[in-house]
């Protein structure tokens, strides 16, 4: 069963909520760089579930669209076509299945488990867009997204998290309509991370999400912010500023792939302590 501290946190029954995103950095410090990190569920799981005894985060993301982004053959004519077919793929589900059944067996009930999507511009992106998506494309591969996380719906998830590396358009949004309604079809808590902003939106979260995820700005940023969560920016993990002593605090951040061992033991030990 899911741990439901994100839903907690959102429906304002807890005031402190840590979530840390560290699949790159475990796959550097746990999975010694592994090659088969995106294609053996069990090294995948061994290492998230390692790092996970270090840091200590109550959500954990899992990246479900890398190991389908290795089947991808980027495609600058019909980058809707290419992402089609990397869908279509099977190993990717299975390797996906397996890992969150892998987490769930041993976080089971402590953890909520989020899977983690980009957004569809992104998608569309790494399949070849060059320029602006058309409204079909981003609608085509949505649906495309949003088929992908039904298959998964038998898992004890918690929610999704829609990533986004630029502003999601009017038509983005539209189209992740798809994606948000199954969420909410299987009670699923729906984030968004906009990945590259410096500072929070002032018109509220887009995509009708429950929280909004800021990786790049600091707790000072954050202040006044509601249903927004941040402040484990990558200078936190290099022995930054902790979060605020007091107050409602969605730590949440990143750990850069690069970062030294040791500090980033010392400030996931801060985190618990707040």
């Amino acid at each position: 069963m899911p741990a439901h501290n994100l839903k907690a946190w959102i429906d304002g029954r807890r005031e402190r909520l840590r979530w840390i995103d560290f699949t790159a950095y475990a796959h550097r410090v746990f999975a010694a760089g592994n090659e088969r990190w995106f294609v053996d569920p069990h090294v995948h799981a061994g290492g998230l579930g390692q790092a996970q005894g270090v840091i200590g985060t109550e959500v954990l993301s899992i990246d479900v669209l890398a190991p389908y982004f290795a089947a991808l053959v980027p495609n600058s004519e019909s980058p809707a076509a290419a992402a089609q077919a990397m869908f279509e793929q099977a190993a990717p589900s299975a390797f996906v299945s397996e890992v969150l059944d892998a987490l769930a067996h041993s976080l089971g009930g402590k953890v909520d488990l989020v899977v983690k999507i980009p957004s569809p511009a992104d998608v569309l992106r790494a399949a070849g867009l060059i320029g602006e998506a058309t409204f079909d494309d981003l609608d085509d591969t949505a649906i495309a997204l949003a088929n992908m996380l039904r298959t998964y719906a038998e898992r004890p998830l918690s929610g999704i998290l829609v990533t986004a590396s630029a502003d999601v358009t009017d038509d983005e949004a539209e189209a992740l309509e798809t994606v948000v309604s199954a969420a909410r079809h299987y009670d699923w808590c729906v984030a968004i991370s906009l990945d590259n902003a410096t500072q929070p939106a002032a018109d509220g979260p887009p995509i009708g999400a429950d929280v909004v995820l800021y990786p790049g700005c600091d707790f000072a940023a954050l202040a006044g912010t509601r249903d927004a969560g941040g402040g484990l920016d990558p200078a936190f993990w290099a022995g930054g500023i902790a979060p605020p002593d007091q107050g409602r605090v969605l730590a949440y951040g990143i750990i850069p792939a690069d970062a030294q061992p040791e500090t980033v033991v010392r400030c996931a030990a801060g985190l618990k302590q707040t």
